[in-house]
């Protein structure tokens, strides 16, 4: 098992290679360079097996050429130390990763697993240069490794061949021998993956700066990249920090699923160098990390008590069933999934999850209609093209899995189910009001992850569900700037924000304070608002909303826009004119929106230009069809980061409403006197545009926030009582 690698390594219990001991040395050798026997045993120890790219040959993007999605994974199983066991669940891993992503639309023929013979450095070698050739602009590369993993310092010999009391670290010989420099940087290059050997007595490494390289020179040719590093302390390998290393930007990091309370810039690090080792057209990067630092990872055993149990990596196991079940597949949505299995939940191991771009989606091709492998066929209860109606709190769902391997795992949304070897189950099922979604998941000794979704609806107070939660609104005006700072000052937006204020809280629940854990109030209520005002508020609310809570925010105010940059900017209150670093990047409103763990986000903003702030399609689809409640139900679960600006990209009017700009009436004549007691976003948009246009040369819009965790839902707004 993997926990016993880093329990031996933590008691300095080094690898003792048989036929590579260094017996003491004379006076003759006292001067041999240790570095040299190390490299004997360790190939790959601070030898760069990848080149860093030359941004001078970075290839031209191929327009109109179709992405595809490619996988490499690594899975090496040898130990190579009798006194550490070889690991069962590497080949594993990957057979069951590669299924899912075939089950998602990927070729077979696009994914290459090295685990055996060939999960060495002449394998990896050799196979790294076919996926660089055949890897080009869009494409989506998926880079997993399961295996042992040693941190650079603890890589030992033993001196006499009398145990590992008598070993040797790599550690120790820095600076102490002729070769300081070369021992610095096999420490800098760790830590190292363990591949299997080559050869006997001889361990093939892979290092961290290797990992990173190769991830430099895919993300070059236009590549998304994902690493998945199943190994013990896996966060060890700073790959975030060494991408870093090459980028000018400094991008900003998002820990997934969410609520990290970092903002934007102070994501980044500042004492970070850029090189041109990066391309300014380079890809995106995600990895997910399945230990912390000393953690040696943990393993899935199934069935749980078998004699004959199958055993995979443990986040190699939850990947694959995240990958494989319903859903979208952008990297935001898939950590969630993770971070809601029940293995996650009771806290086996601690991920971290890390992405550029949160709303990427690993999977470049559609999903199958009809996925390859197995089925799950539903006897009870029965299943029919709509949404089965039940009239019982508990349900027992049993079926069949038709597959090529026995089940040796099966769940009802997450809660494992009773099965049978010729592929019966039964499982039970809490119903909540309205609309239930159901999905059975089994993984099969064919290391198949199959997956089936129904609907069923159960009688009850489907309004009760709907407003589930706690209601946040930020709700910010600012109308009032320095003396000085070269901006006009505006006549409408505190009444606006006020008025607004009032209206979601005395009709809608919504609360404009935040209480902390420690007692203190964070005031949601903004009256011209600096810079920090509004980030902290912001960050306020990324560190403590909740799944189930909703958060509205409210902006009117100046808005500008820098077509040089294509960048959209709240003016508050201590903003200089021509200054943009004093001005609220709506970046960081996107950033806290993507660490926000709130279900459900809204922003609404009156102001000029407010429309940049989505930068993303305008279209939006119709609710669906059938009973409206349930439709508004569908869309309230499902996570949306959707905004309703006043202008879509031009310049909008302050003032024209009766004391409220033009928006802001509109606004509040659709929250006082709504057609329906529930209604969405995309509804309110609707009813703001139709009393909007008659008054103003200026057209509201509603968008999805890009980059901000939009998985397809929408914000539902419930009055607090039919009157």
């Amino acid at each position: 098992m993997r926990w016993l690698a880093i329990i031996l390594l933590t008691c300095l219990a080094l690898p003792v290679h048989a036929g590579v001991l260094i017996e003491p040395r004379g006076p003759s050798e006292q001067r041999a360079d240790p570095m040299e026997a190390f490299r004997s045993v360790y190939i790959g120890l601070g030898e760069a097996l990848f080149t860093l790219p030359d941004a001078e040959d970075i290839p031209e993007c191929v327009p109109d050429r179709t992405a595809r999605t490619r996988a490499l994974m690594i899975g090496a199983e040898q130990a190579n130390n009798p006194a550490f066991p070889a690991l069962a669940g590497p080949p594993n891993d990957l057979a069951l990763l590669s299924n899912a992503l075939v089950s998602r639309g990927v070729g077979a023929d696009a994914i290459t697993l090295l685990n055996g013979r060939d999960a060495t450095r002449a394998g990896l070698t050799e196979t790294v240069e076919d996926l660089l050739a055949a890897t080009g602009c869009g494409d989506s590369v998926f880079l997993h490794v399961s295996a042992y993993a040693m941190p650079a310092a603890l890589i030992g010999l033993d001196q006499r061949g009398s145990g590992i009391g008598n070993a040797r670290m790599l550690g120790d010989i820095q600076g102490t021998f002729t070769s300081p420099g070369a021992a610095g940087q096999a420490l800098d290059d760790g830590p190292y993956v363990l591949l299997n050997r080559s050869d006997s007595g001889i361990v093939d490494l892979l290092s961290a700066a290797d990992l990173s390289r190769l991830i430099l020179r895919l993300r070059n040719r236009g590549a998304d990249v994902t690493v998945s590093l199943d190994v013990p302390s896996a966060v060890s390998f700073d790959l975030i920090e060494r991408q870093a290393r090459h980028d000018r930007t400094r991008y900003p990091m998002f820990r997934l699923p969410g609520g990290a309370d970092c903002l934007n810039a102070a994501c980044r690090d500042p004492g970070l160098t850029g090189t041109d080792s990066l391309s300014p057209r380079a890809g995106q990067f995600s990895v997910f990390y399945s230990t912390e630092e000393y953690d040696p990872g943990a393993e899935r055993e199934l069935p749980e008590g078998a004699p004959d149990k199958k055993t995979y990596g443990l986040m190699s196991y939850q990947m694959a069933v995240a990958i494989a079940s319903d859903g979208r597949t952008t990297l935001g949505a898939l950590a969630r999934r993770i971070e809601a299995q029940p293995e996650t939940v009771d806290r086996w191991q601690t991920y971290r999850m890390i992405s550029t771009s949160p709303d990427l989606d690993l999977i470049a091709e559609e999903r199958p209609e009809t996925p390859p492998g197995g089925e799950i066929i539903i006897d009870s209860p029965q299943i029919t093209r709509a949404a089965v109606p039940l009239t019982r709190p508990e349900i027992e769902v049993a079926g069949r899995i038709a597959a090529r391997g026995a089940p040796i795992r099966v769940t009802v949304n997450g809660v494992a189910a009773e099965f049978s070897e010729d592929g019966s189950f039964t499982g039970r099922l809490k119903l909540k009001a309205g609309v239930n979604k159901v999905e059975v998941v089994a993984l099969t000794r064919a290391d198949e992850t199959i997956s089936r979704v129904f609907e069923l609806t159960y009688q009850g107070d489907i309004r009760a569900v709907i407003g589930e939660g706690r209601r946040y609104a930020l709700v910010i005006g600012i109308q009032s700037y320095g003396d000085g700072s070269g901006i006009s000052n505006l006549d409408t937006p505190i009444g606006d924000a006020e008025a607004v204020a009032k209206v979601l809280t005395e009709r809608y629940g919504f609360e404009t304070e935040l209480t902390l854990p420690d007692g203190r109030v964070q005031p949601l209520m903004l009256r011209d608002a600096s810079y920090r005002d509004i980030q902290v508020a912001l960050g306020m609310l990324t560190r403590y909303a909740g799944e189930k809570d909703t958060v509205l925010i409210f902006y009117a105010g100046h808005g500008v826009y820098t077509q040089a940059t294509g960048t959209a900017y709240w003016l508050t209150s201590d903003a200089v004119d021509g200054l943009s670093t004093t001005y609220f990047d709506a970046k960081i409103v996107t950033d806290a929106l993507n660490l926000m763990r709130a279900g459900n986000v809204l922003v609404i903003s009156d102001s000029c230009y407010s429309g940049m702030l989505a930068r993303d399609s305008a279209d939006k689809p119709p609710l669906p069809e059938g009973d409206r409640l349930l439709a508004l139900q569908r869309l309230a679960e499902r996570r949306s980061r959707v905004v309703i600006s006043s202008g879509g990209n031009t310049p909008v009017l302050d003032g024209g409403g009766g004391g409220h700009s033009v928006f802001a009436r509109a606004l509040l004549d659709a929250l006082e006197s709504p057609a329906e007691s529930v209604f969405s976003a995309r509804e309110l948009q609707a009813r703001i545009y139709s009393d909007v246009i008659r008054k103003a040369p200026q057209e509201p819009d509603f968008r999805e926030v890009r980059g901000a965790g939009h998985d397809g839902g929408d914000f539902v707004f419930l009055l607090k009582d039919d009157g």
